[in-house]
C-alpha cells in the first residue's frame, strides 16, 4: 500500500514540475474524513470510524479566477470484523480519491478568498492482501477559503464531499472460503475537513 501512495505522490510532483509556471501551486493537506458505509458478509458497519486523511492538490491558473487542478488523498482506516478473517478481529483499509477538475476563486477586496471546486475521478479501496483492490467512479464537490501568509504562500481550509457512483466490492479469501466486503454502495458520501499550506511557483 505504501508503494502505491508513493507512486501517486511522484506523479503529482512530476506534473507540477513539467508545467511549473508562475501560475502554479502545490498544496499538502491534512485533516479528517467522515462517513463511508461497509457491509462485510453478515457484518454491518454503519460507517467507518472518523479517521485522519492526508494528500496533495496541484493547481494551474487558467484565468484570474479559474483554476484547473488534480488532487489525491488517502484515509488509512480499519473496521471491526470479528470472525471474518481467522487471524484478526479488525480489517485495515486505505481509501484513496484521485480527481481532476476546475475551481473558481472569488477575488475581493479582503485578504481572504473563498473558492468552490468540482471534479470527477476515482475511488480506490486498497484492502489487506486477502482481498483484491477495487476502483469506482466518483464525484468531488467542495469549497473553502484561503488567506495569505507570505508572498506565494497561503493558508487553505477545504471542505470536500465525495460521492462514489458505482458499487465497490472487495473479493477475497476469509479462512479459505470466498467472501466479500462491499464498500460504499451507489451514492455513498464521505466528507473531508482539510487544512493545508499552498506554495505558488
Amino acid at each position: 500500500m505504501r508503494s502505491n501512495r508513493a507512486l501517486i505522490v511522484v506523479v503529482l510532483l512530476l506534473t507540477a514540475v513539467s508545467t511549473g509556471l508562475a501560475d502554479d501551486e502545490l498544496t499538502p493537506h491534512v485533516g479528517v474524513r467522515l462517513g463511508g458505509d461497509l457491509e462485510a458478509e453478515a457484518i454491518n458497519v454503519d460507517s467507518l470510524k472518523l479517521g485522519p486523511v492526508y494528500g496533495l492538490t496541484y493547481a494551474h491558473r487558467l484565468r484570474d479566477q479559474g483554476w484547473l487542478w488534480s488532487a489525491w488523498s488517502v484515509q488509512p482506516t480499519e473496521f471491526d470484523a470479528p470472525g471474518l478473517l481467522p487471524d484478526r478481529d479488525t480489517i485495515d483499509l486505505d481509501i484513496h480519491y484521485l480527481h481532476v477538475g476546475s475551481s473558481y476563486r472569488h477575488v475581493g477586496k479582503g485578504r481572504t478568498q473563498g473558492f468552490v471546486m468540482f471534479g470527477l475521478g476515482l475511488t480506490w479501496v486498497d484492502p489487506p492482501a486477502e482481498f483484491d483492490a477495487e476502483l469506482g467512479a466518483s464525484l468531488l464537490v467542495g469549497g473553502g477559503f484561503r488567506a495569505p501568509l507570505k508572498p506565494k504562500i497561503d493558508f487553505r481550509f477545504d471542505v470536500r464531499g465525495y460521492i462514489t457512483f458505482t458499487d465497490t466490492e472487495l473479493k477475497g479469501q476469509c479462512g479459505g472460503v470466498a467472501c466479500s466486503i462491499d464498500f460504499a454502495g451507489s451514492g455513498v458520501l464521505q466528507v473531508d475537513l482539510l487544512v493545508g499550506v499552498s506554495f505558488g511557483f
